[in-house]
């Protein structure tokens, strides 16, 4: 799954879906993607269970730039 963080306050995470695409399933589990444009509300232990990590910008500079004004890192 590919989500955007768009608040991340007292423990939980407010996410919206970007992609989503089923990597593995088990026998007699059907798994169903979650579709893109929903939002989601995890809380930010069971987030880091799964290693996140954190895409890389087309243009990190302008991330930094971003950072550089005072916009916090999720």
């Amino acid at each position: 799954m590919v989500a955007e963080v768009q608040r991340d306050q007292g423990g939980w995470l407010d996410l919206l879906v970007r992609s989503c695409t089923v990597v593995e399933e088990k026998p007699g589990h059907k798994i169903l993607p979650s579709p893109v444009g929903e939002r989601l509300r995890r809380k930010r232990h069971t987030v880091e269970k799964g290693r996140p990590e954190r895409m890389l910008w087309s243009d990190e500079s302008a991330r930094a730039a971003l950072l550089a004004k005072g916009a916090r890192e999720p």
